[in-house]
């Protein structure tokens, strides 16, 4: 199988040219607040209808660098560096690594959704569904420009080519650095009847590794048990250390109960004492 990897010859400078012919379109370089990605937006989830009009502009400057448009994640955060060193464009609290990070994933995020869409008819046919004349002809312009094998296996770097044994990987993805390695989730056609349709790839996964799995038996092996003594134990001094509290609380309970009831009968048989000495020491009438 081909592969997709990014273009060794594109430069850092080469990666500046969209940012800055970006910031010049749109009159602004407060780029969080133009590409911030949905908080939902995922390397798993579908693309987004709102978010790629936003970033077309923008991945429309990066088509034209790459057609593959698979961009090399640490030549993209330098290049963010340089445009912000060049003029600002962080004004969040956060600072300029984590910054550029988030930026990072964000466009790199569109480019792989962008290339969804062109490799994928049916996908690409529900997206357009959902936009009008105008939408439509604003991703079909960056679709255009992309040329690339809609069967290969997409390698970013840091980030292996999307093989099954592979999949499974981050739910969020709003934390990549440079060196961490995720996955390139191929896409699953959800039909109709609810059923997915997985990429024609999948019938290569190893089902003995599920075999193993579902055949693995409890531990009976003895050392396993000597080791497990250890911890038994420790739970059951918890237990009785939790009921010697219970029990001591429950007799300071019992107890201060009984001396109240105590005080309060010993208060009344003073009262009628003290009521029969006034009525028997009461003087006699002259």
């Amino acid at each position: 199988m081909s592969r997709l990897v990014p273009d060794p010859s594109i430069s850092v400078c080469d990666l500046m040219k969209p940012l800055d012919a970006f910031f010049i379109e749109t009159g602004s370089r407060d780029l969080k607040s133009m590409i911030g990605k949905p908080l939902q937006a995922t390397w798993k989830t579908a693309p987004s209808l709102p978010w790629l009009l936003r970033m077309a502009p923008l991945i429309q400057g990066y088509a034209k660098v790459t057609s593959k448009l698979v961009l090399s994640s640490k030549k993209l955060r330098l290049a963010l560096l340089k445009v912000n060193e060049k003029e600002k464009i962080n004004y969040t609290k956060k600072d300029d690594d984590d910054y550029v990070d988030l930026m990072d994933d964000a466009i790199r995020l569109a480019c792989k959704q962008f290339r969804d869409l062109k490799k994928d008819p049916m996908l690409r046919e529900r997206f357009f569904n959902l936009a009008a004349a105008a939408e439509r002809k604003a991703i079909e312009q960056v679709l255009d420009t992309l040329e690339f094998d809609v069967h290969a296996a997409v390698v970013e770097e840091g980030r292996p080519p999307a093989t099954p044994s592979s999949w499974g990987g981050r739910s969020s993805s709003e934390n990549l650095g440079e060196g961490f390695v995720a996955d390139e989730m191929p896409l699953q056609d959800v039909v109709p009847g609810g059923e997915a349709a997985l990429a024609p790839n999948t019938k290569s996964i190893d089902l003995s590794i599920f075999n193993r799995v579902l055949e693995k038996k409890p531990l009976t092996h003895p050392r396993a048990l000597v080791q497990a003594i250890p911890r038994v134990m420790q739970a059951l001094c918890l237990i009785q250390c939790s009921l010697l509290g219970l029990s001591t609380m429950l007799r300071k309970t019992v107890c201060c109960t009984w001396l109240r009831s105590s005080l309060l009968k010993s208060r009344s048989v003073v009262r009628q004492v003290r009521k029969t000495n006034a009525s028997q020491t009461k003087p006699c009438p002259t």
